[in-house]
């Protein structure tokens, strides 16, 4: 099995995330093509699609995008992939306060999309021994650790070839005039082409605040707090 590991960067990144990618375990027999690219400011992430195209021209068979500013444990990419699905992504918390979880359920607004706040927090209450700091797994894999979603960040997703072979052109882009936006715009894509996206809530990567990475134990602290309101949207 052949896999791209894709590091969309326009920074040097920080050393967590140099030793998350030293340290992925790969499946045996396994060869990996590490690729790093920049955005820029184009509206339409050419660099991005370019990774794309080379993937295809490789024929590697998936595409594991891990950004610049992530750290995730060294056994995501087994974990991800043992789940069989076309696309698939570590749970992931918004870097920005408050850190929402990356589960979506609209492409009409990011800022106004309904987010499953409500079941992840859920989710973890249920799973105490899982709320902390930093990346982990949750060993053995529950079934139900995985949830549907309209879309969710491409910054720990695995994504199969198929997926790109049948989804419209440009594949990134961006879907707003202040920049933003690229993820639910290839999500939108992807569903037109036929496919639905899933988060592993058993598996937590981490966007990097300084060194630190958020966590679940800071998306609940929030979610405990007198700020939040349990409606199950965001705060605007």
């Amino acid at each position: 099995m052949n896999i791209t590991h894709w590091v969309p960067a326009d920074s040097e990144p920080h050393w967590p995330c140099v030793s998350s990618w030293m340290n992925l375990e790969l499946p045996k027999g396994t060869k990996r093509t590490f690729v790093r690219s920049n955005s820029g400011n184009a509206k339409e992430l050419y660099e991005w699609n370019e990774v794309v195209e080379q993937f295809l021209e490789r024929g590697d068979e998936w595409l594991f995008s891990t950004h610049n500013d992530v750290v995730f444990d060294p056994k995501t990419l087994k974990r991800l992939l043992s789940w069989e699905k076309p696309i698939v992504s570590a749970l992931i918390f918004t870097r920005q306060s408050p850190p929402v979880p990356h589960i979506w359920k609209t492409y009409e607004d990011k800022n106004r999309a309904i987010a499953r706040i409500r079941d992840t927090r859920e989710w973890f209450m249920a799973h105490p021994d899982y709320i902390k700091g930093g990346t982990w797994l949750m060993n053995p894999r529950p079934k139900e650790a995985l949830v549907e979603v309209d879309f969710t960040s491409t910054a720990c997703i695995l994504i199969h070839r198929s997926v790109l072979e049948k989804t419209e052109k440009p594949w990134f882009e961006m879907w707003s005039n202040r920049g933003g936006g690229e993820d639910a715009r290839f999500f939108l894509k992807a569903f037109q082409a036929g496919f639905r996206g899933y988060v592993d809530r058993s598996c937590v990567a981490g966007h990097l605040v300084g060194d630190i990475p958020v966590s679940s134990m800071d998306f609940i602290m929030w979610s405990q707090a007198s700020e939040y309101v349990d409606t199950g949207e965001p705060p605007k």
